[in-house]
């Protein structure tokens, strides 16, 4: 596999997996209260969550492109 494809996979992964802990974040600073503290964990989950739709996009363009070896 070229370096290149198994970077995004594995930041993928990475991105995938920290949007369920954030996720978990949030749900642990509302339960307590903390507006500032959910809000700013729901804007970080959107942010991972338009990162890793670039890198899915990314790599469906290398497989379309026959270019995912």
């Amino acid at each position: 596999m070229k370096d290149m494809n198994f970077d995004m996979i594995e930041e993928l992964s990475k991105k995938l997996s920290g949007i369920m802990r954030m996720k978990q974040y949030h749900k642990d600073a509302t339960s307590h209260s903390c507006d500032t503290c959910g809000k700013m964990w729901q804007k970080l989950v959107q942010m991972d969550e338009e990162a890793a739709e670039m890198l899915r996009s990314e790599l469906i363009n290398h497989v379309k492109n026959n270019n995912f070896d």
